[in-house]
C-alpha cells in the first residue's frame, strides 16, 4: 500500500502544483523569460506575475520537475521524516501534502506501534 500511496501522491503533487505554472500558450520565449526571472529572484513565485508559480521552461514546477522526482518528496512525507528540501507552494499542493502525511501515519506509524506492542507482550511471556 505504501508504494501505491507514493505513486498516487507523487502524481497528484506534480499535476496540482503545475496548475499554477504559466501554460504553453504564452509561448517558448515567455517561458524562458519566466524561468530566468524566477532563478534570478530566488523565490517560489514570479516577481513580475505573482499569480504564476516559478516553473522551468517546460512548464514544470521547480520543486517537482517530474513525477519521478516527486517520488522522493512523497516517500519522505509518507514515512513522516520530512526533510524540507522539497515542499509544495500552492494551496492545493499543501492539501495533498496534508493527506500524504495522514496516510503515512495510518500506513506506517500505527502498524509499527501495534507490532511492537505485540512483540513486547510475546517477549514478556517468553521471559516468564
Amino acid at each position: 500500500w505504501l508504494g501505491v500511496g507514493i505513486v498516487w501522491f507523487s502524481s497528484a503533487i506534480y499535476f496540482l502544483e503545475r496548475l499554477d505554472c504559466p501554460n504553453d500558450v504564452e509561448g517558448e520565449a515567455f517561458m524562458v523569460r519566466h524561468y530566468v526571472r524566477c532563478t534570478e529572484a530566488g523565490t517560489a513565485w514570479d516577481p513580475k506575475y505573482p499569480s504564476y508559480l516559478c516553473c522551468d521552461h517546460r512548464g514544470s514546477p521547480l520543486a517537482f520537475e517530474s513525477i519521478a522526482s516527486a517520488f522522493w518528496w512523497s516517500m519522505v512525507t509518507m514515512c513522516t521524516v520530512g526533510y524540507g528540501d522539497m515542499l509544495p507552494k500552492t494551496i492545493q499542493g499543501q492539501v495533498v501534502a496534508m493527506m500524504s502525511m495522514v496516510c503515512g501515519i495510518l500506513l506506517i506509524a500505527l502498524p509499527v506501534a501495534i507490532v511492537s506492542s505485540k512483540f513486547q507482550d510475546a517477549y514478556c511471556s517468553m521471559e516468564s
